[in-house]
């Protein structure tokens, strides 16, 4: 029983060391992608809101997927009212980055979002409508 468990403890070790080395030559691999490289975590914001997964090598400045969308699309969510979150996430990087800095040059205060992204078959619905 006891060299049983001596197998199990030194396959688990085993494993561990090989796990870790793994996850070091890959954040090597990223950080050596440039300056601006980094490997997402599971509480970043761009991870937390689904743009992303967590362990992904991205480029912080990359205006499609970095941070920087993730923060606006967060800021967005923030003055948003009855939307569905996931909607916002749908919006394009550079139509969500342009429309925050929109809302934050509003004379009137920064106005509440009430709709989000639609989907080609709901906007046609809403226009047959009359809406």
């Amino acid at each position: 029983m006891f060299q049983m468990r001596s197998v199990v403890s030194f396959i688990a070790l085993l494993f561990f060391v090989l796990a870790s080395n793994a996850y070091a030559g890959i954040v090597e691999d990223c950080q050596a992608q440039g300056p601006t490289f980094r490997i997402s975590q599971s509480t970043d914001s761009i991870v937390l809101n689904g743009t992303i997964a967590a362990g992904v090598c991205y480029d912080t400045k990359n205006p499609y997927i970095g941070v920087a969308v993730s923060d606006d699309k967060a800021w967005l969510m923030q003055h948003s009212q009855g939307v569905d979150k996931s909607r916002i996430n749908c919006l394009d990087p550079r139509f969500a980055r342009d429309l925050k800095a929109y809302m934050e040059k509003n004379p009137y205060g920064v106005p509440t979002i009430t709709g989000a992204y639609r989907s080609i078959p709901e906007q046609q619905a809403i226009i047959n409508g009359g809406s």
